[in-house]
């Protein structure tokens, strides 16, 4: 018990330290645009990470800003989501090899992916617990860096692994979420259609890429301007109701700011959501 009650005061000091931007971990949001180029339809791309840390429900996020050289903005883009409660001290690796850099980030259970098209979500899924984010070039400096990061990382996490059920995590794999857009030969999909902290997905943009809820949209975006974002890359907005269609928060993953952002949701009353009689998380893309 004492050392659970220990874990938790952990994860606690970690949160703590991302909401007030004192967190080495958003010191990997400094890191270059990858050096590899991934084929793509229309153009190859590379990409440029940011980190964030969602204190409204532990978790980590990992925006993959897939982009040319040039910074044009592709039409696919990437976003990781994993529990806090999943890391441990060992979760965050810098490995070199053949002259590469990449960033390992291990879980306990399988890490949940969101893809998107536009800003529409396409597809919501789990296949893996280990994330590898790159790879860059090698250098002595950004090597160096990059495993200063991680050992300044590693020291606000538990300083053990946690022990994964293979069952529950056998469960979860597979996706969550197919849009009727993608075209997919016997698709895996998972038992357990949750999306984490016991909420299911459900879109909020339609497949012709209009707003089901065009009203909350418009207040986000006016939001948005009000707090002066500048958006200069797709933004992830991500909206949790509860099973009576009540909207419990808004947050938005503000890069490349350290600032952690949590739109008050007073100013959306008395619009709600209608939702399937269970709690309902949407995640999209502004621009």
């Amino acid at each position: 018990m004492k050392r659970k009650v220990a874990i938790l005061f952990t994860y606690t000091l970690f949160i703590i330290n991302s909401v007030h931007g004192q967190n080495p971990l958003y010191n990997l949001n400094n890191l270059p645009l990858t050096d590899k180029e991934v084929r793509a339809p229309v153009f190859d791309t590379f990409s440029k990470y940011f980190f964030k840390i969602d204190s409204t429900k532990n978790n980590l996020f990992i925006q993959d800003i897939r982009q040319s050289k040039q910074g044009e903005i592709h039409f696919y883009q990437w976003l990781n989501e994993i529990p806090l409660e999943e890391l441990n001290s060992n979760s965050f690796q810098v490995k070199k090899q053949d002259n590469l850099i990449s960033l390992e980030i291990n879980s306990s259970s399988s890490i949940l992916n969101y893809m998107f098209q536009e800003e529409q979500t396409i597809s919501v899924a789990t296949f893996a617990r280990k994330l590898e984010l790159g790879p860059w070039d090698y250098t002595e400096a950004l090597y160096s860096e990059m495993i200063k990061t991680v050992e300044a990382i590693s020291t606000l996490l538990p300083n053990e692994k946690t022990q994964a059920d293979v069952k529950k995590d056998k469960e979860n794999s597979g996706f969550k979420y197919i849009a009727s857009k993608i075209q997919a030969m016997n698709p895996e999909i998972a038992k357990d259609s949750t999306i984490g902290n016991g909420y299911y997905f459900k879109q909020i943009v339609n497949d012709d890429g209009s707003m089901i809820y065009p009203d909350i949209v418009k207040k986000i975006k006016k939001v948005l301007k009000s707090e002066k974002i500048d958006i200069k890359a797709p933004l992830p907005i991500i909206i949790y109701a509860t099973n009576q269609g009540v909207i419990e928060s808004i947050i938005y993953l503000n890069h490349p700011s350290e600032q952690y952002v949590n739109i008050d949701i007073s100013k959306f009353e008395p619009i709600e959501i209608r939702n399937s009689n269970h709690p309902t998380k949407y995640t999209f893309l502004i621009k």
